[in-house]
């Protein structure tokens, strides 16, 4: 089997069709969609911020359109790259994680960084939950501020979770409702489809 960056139905305009940039593409994802009328949130109001809450994990819940196999999991370093990070993936029916990064320490002042994982297919006609934490409050990454964007309804209505105490995001997790506004963050998904 050979594989190839993974494209989903027509009409996907991301500049880098191998990556799913969450939760930021509506194509993918419930957030996206709720969250800006269906308009692609890369036109969104974004920057450097710091993270809301330590050891916060924040679920965003997607989809795919085709089989589809993810090896990296990332995201964007802010302005003053620091402290360690978690990105996981997790099946939304079971809140079984799929596949983590663990802790891992940002490095690179406003750069995309990436961690190798297992490969993990992704199935179409399922959900998943794609997960962040960040161990401090001082460090930044590139984020959407949400208190510039909505409101706490509008967070619950597009089904956004967190997590408590969850500096390495847990097997399984237990997302609950926000209580406030928080940072939307940028989660990374580097992905391969099946070609034949």
């Amino acid at each position: 089997m050979t594989y190839a960056p993974a494209r989903p139905g027509a009409g996907w305009s991301g500049a880098d069709q191998s990556v799913i940039e969450l939760p930021w593409q509506a194509e993918f994802c419930t957030q996206a969609m709720l969250l800006y009328d269906g308009q692609a949130l890369s036109t969104g109001v974004g920057g450097s911020g710091t993270w809301t809450v330590a050891n916060q994990g924040i679920f965003y819940e997607f989809w795919v359109y085709e089989p589809t196999t993810v090896y990296k999991l990332g995201w964007i370093n802010g302005s003053a790259a620091g402290g360690n990070t978690c990105v996981a993936l997790y099946n939304s029916d079971t809140n079984a994680r799929l596949a983590t990064t663990g802790p891992t320490l940002r490095v690179g002042n406003s750069l995309k960084q990436y961690v190798d994982v297992a490969d993990t297919l992704l199935l179409p006609g399922q959900s998943y939950r794609a997960a962040m934490s960040h161990d401090s409050v001082t460090a930044n990454q590139s984020a959407v501020q949400a208190s510039n964007l909505i409101s706490l309804p509008e967070l619950l209505l597009a089904q956004l979770k967190v997590q408590a105490s969850v500096a390495t995001l847990p097997d399984p997790c237990t997302p609950v409702d926000p209580t406030a506004i928080l940072a939307l963050p940028t989660i990374l998904l580097a992905t391969m489809a099946a070609t034949g």
